[in-house]
């Protein structure tokens, strides 16, 4: 559930499930219970493609702080402007208060952005290519998120506020029958965990998740990702009826081939602004260069 989906999208982890206890069940009722909670992690799920496909019509401010295994230098902590070009999207450097870490190359950024916008609107044969693969990758990832719910069995546990508003916590459990129809939908079987749902709105709130046993690619030859790894995901209402992630972070380790690594990477998002479709993008972007846009805050 979400985006990001994945930078692995659910290389996740939570540690022990914790069992908490259920109301009694009178004959029949865990059927019919277990039978609302699937209905509703499958209307969740429909909205979630909903806010991914309409998140290309946001920019928006990312603070992004990295360490991996072997940096000697700690952790990377860089803020940036993300804007959505078509076939993904363009990051441009800004200070911390959201200024142009260089106001000159921050212009000639919104050149480019201008530039491969008019590309994506009338494409060229190679801008096709481009746009072939991103659609790819959002198909992969649409497919992705329609296979969680059919990977695991979900069980309410409980009811609690959660900024506010009323969300149900959900644990989600691998079932042994689920056969994954693609490469990546292969991590499912590896990973557990919990969601909130918000009840009203019918709309993921949080993931919290762990990968409960090492995941193996090309039989263990090309690499593995260990168990224990960890992904959590905050979102929240951006827009009218509309949730994107705010917050998420990964923290896993792994092996390619025979060198090992580690990744720990927290990802803040703020200040979501929706600039609409490609051709209203690149009026707000032509607007932003002829007022010297130099300001990503739109303040």
């Amino acid at each position: 559930m979400p985006r990001p989906l994945t930078p692995i999208f659910l290389v996740l982890s939570l540690g022990t499930a914790a069992t908490l206890a259920t109301p009694p069940q009178r004959a029949g009722e865990a059927s019919s219970g277990q039978d609302h909670v699937q209905e509703t992690v499958d209307r969740c799920i429909a909205n979630q493609h909903r806010d991914d496909a309409l998140l290309d019509e946001f920019d928006r401010l990312e603070h992004d702080q990295v360490r991996r295994s072997g940096d000697s230098d700690g952790v990377e902590d860089q803020h940036w402007r993300i804007v959505p070009v078509g076939t993904g999207s363009f990051r441009i450097a800004i200070t911390a208060d959201g200024k142009p870490a260089d106001p000159s190359v921050y212009r000639q950024q919104l050149t480019m952005i201008q530039n491969d916008l008019e590309l994506a609107i009338q494409p060229d044969d190679r801008e096709k290519q481009s746009l072939a693969k991103y659609q790819k990758r959002q198909q992969e990832r649409y497919d992705l998120i329609t296979e969680i719910g059919k990977a695991y069995r979900f069980t309410l546990i409980d009811r609690e506020m959660k900024n506010g508003r009323m969300v149900d916590k959900i644990q989600m459990d691998p079932l042994p029958s689920y056969s994954p129809p693609t490469r990546i939908a292969e991590l499912l079987p590896h990973i557990r965990g919990f969601l909130w749902l918000d009840e009203s709105a019918v709309q993921l709130v949080r993931i919290d998740a762990e990968i409960s046993s090492d995941v193996y690619f090309g039989g263990g030859v090309i690499g593995k990702v260990y168990r224990g790894g960890r992904f959590w995901m905050d979102q929240a209402e951006v827009a009218p009826g509309i949730w994107e992630p705010v917050d998420y972070a990964y923290d896993f380790g792994g092996r390619k081939f025979l060198f090992g690594f580690e990744v720990h990477q927290h990802i803040a998002v703020s200040q979501y602004r929706r600039l609409g479709p490609l051709e209203q993008k690149l009026s707000f972007i032509r607007n932003e260069l002829g007022n010297a846009g130099n300001n990503p805050s739109g303040d």
